[in-house]
C-alpha cells in the first residue's frame, strides 16, 4: 500500500474487506485488505486529511479535513461535502 505523501489516518471497513487511508496534502485512498491492492488511488480533499470513518455497512465512509467532512460511496464514488462554517 504505497503513498507519496505521510500517512495521518488507516481505519478498516467493518467487514474487514477494505482499508482507508488519510495523508497529507488531501489524499485519501481505498485498499481491498486482503490482497493490498488500490480499489480507489486518491480521494480529494484541499486540507491534510485526518480521519476516515467507515458507516456499518462498509459501503459509505467519511473523511475529514479542516475544511469539513466528505461523504463517499463505494463502489461509485460520488461525493458530498458537509462544509464547517465560517
Amino acid at each position: 500500500m504505497e503513498h507519496d505523501n505521510e500517512v495521518l489516518t488507516v481505519r478498516f471497513s467493518p467487514d474487514g474487506n477494505l482499508v482507508a487511508t488519510g495523508c497529507k496534502y488531501g489524499e485519501a485512498r481505498v485498499w481491498h485488505a486482503g490482497s493490498g491492492e488500490p480499489l480507489i488511488e486518491t480521494l480529494s480533499h484541499f486540507d491534510d486529511v485526518e480521519n476516515v470513518v467507515f458507516m456499518k455497512n462498509s459501503q459509505m465512509f467519511f473523511t475529514t479535513s479542516l475544511g469539513g467532512a466528505t461523504l463517499w460511496r463505494l463502489p461509485y464514488v460520488p461525493k458530498y461535502t458537509l462544509l464547517k462554517e465560517e
